[in-house]
C-alpha cells in the first residue's frame, strides 16, 4: 500500500483507502476508517452521505461503526 504510506496522516486519504480496503478486508478497512475519524471527526458526517455506488462497503462500515457507538 504505497499510497497509504504517503498519506498516513491525511484523513481523507485514509478514509478512501479504508473504504476501498473494506470491500475485501472489512477489519483492515475499518482500522483505516477509524484512524481517519480520529484525525478528522467531521468525516463521520461525510460517511453518512456516501452511497453504495461510490463506496460498496459503506453499509458494512456504517453498521460496524454504529455498533461501536461512532
Amino acid at each position: 500500500m504505497h499510497a497509504l504510506a504517503l498519506a498516513e496522516e491525511n484523513p481523507q486519504a485514509l478514509l478512501w483507502v479504508g473504504l476501498g480496503t473494506a470491500t475485501e478486508d472489512l477489519e483492515g478497512g475499518l482500522d483505516l476508517v477509524r484512524r481517519a475519524l480520529e484525525l478528522q471527526p467531521s468525516l463521520a458526517e461525510f460517511l453518512e452521505r456516501l452511497n453504495e455506488e461510490i463506496a460498496p462497503a459503506i453499509p458494512a462500515v456504517r453498521s460496524r461503526l454504529a455498533d461501536e457507538g461512532r
